[in-house]
């Protein structure tokens, strides 16, 4: 089995899943913003995902948030036999482990969490 995780698309540059089921979008911050954005990055909206059962809403939004498999795609995992065990290779050596990404089967995991499952880690410059 393998899998293809893909980056949130630019200008996107974090996701909080808030507790009450919402997520908050934020994007880095346009210059142009009056008031400027705190941390460099704006709050672009809020999006509410409480309906659990509501996959094409889910579908409809990870594919506006997130890249698409070809252009943005962050990393890669497969099952490597006995000697390697589980693979990971990453496309881009300056994702921290923090960074969202989307499988193709619609998961939304941390890069951490990815790395945690693989014996085997590649870091490559691209793809």
């Amino acid at each position: 089995m393998s899998t293809t995780y893909e980056k949130l698309k630019e200008p996107i540059s974090k996701i909080v899943f808030r507790d009450d089921g919402n997520w908050d979008v934020y994007i880095h911050n346009p210059k142009e913003i009056d008031p400027p954005a705190i941390n460099g990055e704006f709050l672009l909206c809020t999006i509410n995902m409480k309906d659990d059962e509501n996959d094409i809403f889910y579908d409809v939004v990870t594919n506006l948030l997130f890249g698409h498999e070809e252009i943005d795609k962050g990393a890669h995992q497969w099952y490597g036999g006995e000697g390697k065990g589980s693979c990971l290779v990453i496309y881009d050596p300056h994702m921290n482990d923090d960074t969202l990404l989307l499988s193709e089967y619609g998961l939304i995991i941390t890069l951490k969490k990815i790395k945690q499952k693989c014996q085997t880690i590649t870091v490559k410059e691209k793809y």
